[in-house]
């Protein structure tokens, strides 16, 4: 394997690690949490998240990107950053909790005061810490990362555990991103420590503006595109339903946040260093495609036929009504996971405006089909449907624009990566069918369990038959390190 390759994998494995454990612990956490807090209780922390989200958006002014990838930037000039950093937190923390009683009064709930005063406190450690954690990323420090990550998260979680034990509902959603956002600061500060400048020279900002105000101006974008549903179904429908919906896409984003979310950390990090060479990147990045394809398709096809389990094992079944909007959901799944490797792509090569252009488009896109929901006046399954076509949509827009207009090549090489998998997707469709038609809904656990190995058992012997990866070089490879991590860890 190439030198890249290898550190790649290092990356993405350390990566893997912190996210994975931290599955297992978000996972168990929100078991306990759907059991102990009201959907109406989700669904005002929903809104709130929306409302501080896009404040946030906008707060992080795409800084911490373009100091991944200015290789120039100085001591001095990463403190006049960090300055600019701290002044625009206390505004942005100040403004949202000023607006918090009219976001209160909109949708007619006073749980939403505390709770947007609650989610500014976060937002405001993680508009200061954008400077250190950027460069924890420049230096490719994965392995304390993951770490650093695991031990806050859990830390946060069993304190929001005991607060919802106690009686304090949505109160204890929010306690966990404030715990972890200031323990995050913290930590980085000591291992990276900036300084205020007092005199804070605009220059080192000149410097990362031309690329950090097409991210800046993605991301806005980006948030509208993701949180325009949520907006939506909060004003015009009931905070339950929102509480469902959005469970239903918690769900349906776990799979992207935690296989995907591990990969996209490490791209722009090695490949901005080669972000002259479009030639090498595009053609890396098809490998990319095709290997999250092949965990996407399956995957996406699964969550679709093990809805009503996972939902009810995970959550219980008063959150039964969650399902249908779920299993709508769970079909955009492989495309979602595919396109959210692409933004690092365009950071990589410096492509800000064209991420920029393309945020555009696939937002209007994807405004264009809820309006067109909300016109019809439709439910949760209605928006969920809406989000899953327009979702494929904006994936043919975004590979034109990147592989035609900005790589010069076709985009067809990206659609061919998705050949073997599909052929897996239409077995594991199948054998689920079967499952499903033979057991009915009389034993959701063996049902889970039975789907989930048909998967399994048709991924790998697809992969062997078309021989897109040595699985058993990677199965060794893989094994040798978790044994030398015990054996490093026992001495």
């Amino acid at each position: 394997m190439s030198s890249l390759k290898i550190n790649m994998a290092k990356g993405v494995m350390w990566t893997a690690v912190g996210k994975y454990a931290g599955v297992v612990v978000s996972i168990i956490v929100s078991m306990i949490l759907a059991r102990l807090i009201s959907p109406e209780d989700f669904g005002v922390v929903a809104i709130a998240q929306v409302v501080i989200t896009f404040v946030g958006v906008l707060s992080d002014l795409g800084i911490g990107t373009a100091v991944i990838q200015n290789k120039t930037l100085s001591e001095s000039d990463l403190d006049s950053i960090f300055t600019f950093t701290i002044l625009f937190a206390f505004l942005c923390s100040g403004v949202v909790t000023a607006a918090s009683p009219f976001v209160a009064d909109y949708y007619g709930n006073a749980k939403l005061i505390p709770v947007c005063a609650m989610i500014a406190l976060a937002m405001l450690f993680n508009i200061v810490n954008t400077v250190p954690q950027s460069l924890f990323m420049k230096n490719k420090r994965f392995a304390f990362t993951a770490k650093r990550d695991l031990l806050f998260n859990c830390g946060g979680c069993i304190i929001s555990i005991v607060y919802a034990l106690m009686g304090g509902g949505c109160y204890a959603l929010v306690l966990t991103p404030i715990i972890t956002a200031a323990g995050l600061l913290t930590v980085n500060l000591r291992q990276y420590p900036r300084h205020i400048d007092w005199h804070m020279h605009m220059a080192p900002i000149r410097k990362i503006f031309s690329f950090s105000v097409f991210q800046l101006l993605f991301c806005v974008e980006n948030y509208f595109s993701r949180n325009l549903d949520k907006l939506i179904i909060g004003k015009s429908l009931s905070l339950t339903d929102l509480g469902y919906y959005q469970k239903s896409y918690n769900l349906m984003m776990m799979p992207m946040q935690n296989i995907t979310f591990v990969i996209t950390p490490v791209l722009q990090p090695f490949l901005s260093d080669f972000q002259n060479d479009l030639k090498f990147i595009a053609e890396k990045y098809l490998q990319i495609i095709k290997l999250v394809a092949t965990i996407s398709v399956p995957l996406g096809i699964m969550l679709y036929f093990t809805a009503y389990e996972l939902v009810t094992i995970l959550y219980g079944v008063k959150w039964e009504p969650a399902v249908p909007a779920f299993r709508i959901l769970a079909l955009s799944v492989p495309l979602q996971m595919v396109l959210s490797t692409s933004g690092s792509i365009f950071q990589a090569t410096n492509r800000t405006k064209a991420l920029f252009i393309t945020g555009v488009i696939t937002t209007c896109e994807t405004v264009l089909g809820f309006l067109v929901c909300a016109f019809i006046h439709g439910g949760m399954v209605a928006f969920a449907t809406a989000w899953t076509v327009t979702n494929a949509v904006c994936f043919i827009t975004t590979y034109i624009i990147m592989y035609r207009f900005e790589f010069g090549i076709s985009s067809w090489p990206v659609y061919k990566q998705f050949a073997h998998p599909m052929v897996n997707g239409i077995i594991i469709f199948a054998s689920c069918y079967g499952i499903q038609t033979v057991l009915g809904g009389s034993s959701p656990f063996l049902s889970l369990i039975l789907k989930i190995a048909a998967s399994g058992v048709s991924t790998v012997l697809v992969v062997l038959f078309y021989k897109d990866y040595n699985l058993k070089y990677y199965f060794k490879a893989g094994m040798s390190r978790i044994l030398g991590f015990f054996r490093r860890f026992r001495q």
